[in-house]
């Protein structure tokens, strides 16, 4: 029973080929690469929009099967609650310093 291969396993077998392949090793690198592409282009979506990062980070925290897209989705969702604060502090230093000059002109 422990010999046996799962399941996932056979399929992809099936479906990819043997693990010695090189053009099978250049498909799962092209596969890795894509991912790694998309981790990056969602780390700073969610930094420059904070709301899509706690969106985002939060669905795939909780509906994601893979170990690795839920590990995604808690970058999103810290990313796009340390920006979250960025912003609020951003707007707050503005309002402070238009307040400033305002009761300066008066």
């Amino acid at each position: 029973m422990a010999n046996e291969i799962p399941e996932i396993e056979k399929k992809a077998a099936f479906l990819f080929g043997e693990a010695g392949d090189p053009v099978v090793e250049q498909f799962r690198g092209l596969v890795e690469l894509t991912r790694w592409g998309l981790v990056f282009m969602l780390a700073v979506y969610s930094l420059f929009v904070p709301l899509f990062g706690l969106i985002f980070g939060i669905i795939l925290m909780k509906a994601a099967v893979v170990p690795k897209n839920k590990g995604l989705g808690k970058l999103c969702l810290i990313l796009g609650i340390i920006s979250l604060v960025l912003w609020c502090l951003y707007v707050l230093i503005w309002i402070v310093a238009f307040g400033g000059l305002l009761s300066s002109l008066s």
